[in-house]
This record gives C-alpha cells, sequence and structure tokens, in this order.
C-alpha cells in the first residue's frame, strides 16, 4: 500500500466539518458501511483519510491536527507514522506522547510552512 500515489478513493466517508483540528480514525467515526470491509480494507481506509486530513490541514495552513488512532495493538499507528515520515513536504516532525485526553491513543502532526 503506497498511500501517496494512491489514485482514487473507493471509501464511503461520513461528512466532515471545515478543515480539522482533530481526526478520529475509529471505523466507526470514520465509515458508513464498515460492516463488510476486511481489516486490510479498514487500514486502507484509515491511512487514506489521514493523508487526505494532512493534506488539507496543509493547504489551509494550520500549524498542526491531532491524529486519533487508539491505542490497541500498535499496528494503526505504526502504519500512521510511516505514513508522516513519508509525508516530508508536508510534515515537520510528529509527537505521539501522553496526553489527559487521548493518553498515547493519539500523535500530534506540525506541519511544515
Amino acid at each position: 500500500f503506497n498511500p501517496i500515489t494512491k489514485p482514487s478513493n473507493i471509501y464511503q466517508y461520513k461528512p466532515k466539518k471545515n478543515i480539522q483540528k482533530e481526526l478520529d480514525l475509529h471505523v466507526e467515526q470514520l465509515l458508513d458501511n464498515s460492516e463488510k470491509l476486511t481489516a486490510h480494507q479498514i487500514l486502507e481506509a484509515q491511512l487514506l483519510a489521514c493523508e487526505q486530513a494532512i493534506i488539507e490541514a496543509y493547504q489551509g495552513q494550520r500549524p498542526s491536527i491531532i491524529i486519533i488512532h487508539g491505542i490497541g495493538g500498535g499496528k494503526l499507528r505504526e502504519e500512521i507514522h510511516k505514513l508522516l515520515k513519508a509525508m516530508k513536504k508536508q510534515v515537520r516532525l510528529f509527537e505521539n506522547k501522553y496526553s489527559t485526553k487521548y493518553g498515547f491513543g493519539a500523535t500530534e502532526v506540525f506541519l511544515r510552512y
């Protein structure tokens, strides 16, 4: 899966408000009708949504965005961090540090300008 060069989006995302300050990647918050998707398809949809939110925040000149990935087994966090490392044009740095609101279940992404 190479999210940066993915040509199209086949997933039905829930409507969102303007440019987001945070993005919740929990599948029930992100997608309509996710019941029939495989784990791989869900992960792909989450990564595409993350990439798009970062691009929109970057284009909207937001200083940062919080990506909520949850704790779980860490696979989503690991894949998000790989994506962030690949998005060097938009991402200056990112941190997955403890917060009272998310615990270790969110990564703050600082954008480049």
